[in-house]
């Protein structure tokens, strides 16, 4: 158990799909820009809600939505990187720059 306080700011990530005569569609993203992204019409009405889960990262969630989508392990952009705030984590600078537990890096 780790001694000291970890603040991990969790986010709610969805996956929609719409299948139409054209093709699928598939829409991923944070909840809030779903909902966004739906009330100004670019996910139509009849797309469905196939997946609903957390994650603190970028990265953790395209991780998860890759396997649950069945696209096989999710590779970030660059290489992993120690963060600088010295907090133990890594993350990924080329990638979000977020860090899971000090929040996006500038």
């Amino acid at each position: 158990m780790p001694n000291k306080e970890f603040k991990q700011k969790v986010k709610q990530w969805e996956v929609w799909e719409e299948i139409t005569d054209n093709g699928v569609t598939i829409s991923f993203g944070r909840s809030e820009h779903i909902l966004r992204f739906k009330s100004i019409g670019d996910i139509s009405d009849k797309a469905e809600c196939i997946h609903k889960f957390e994650a603190v990262t970028y990265e953790e969630a395209a991780s998860i939505y890759n396997l649950r989508m069945g696209y096989g392990t999710y590779k970030p952009q660059g290489k992993a990187e120690l963060c600088p705030n010295g907090c133990g984590c890594y993350y990924y600078p080329e990638s979000s720059g977020e860090c899971p537990y000090c929040g996006v890096l500038d």
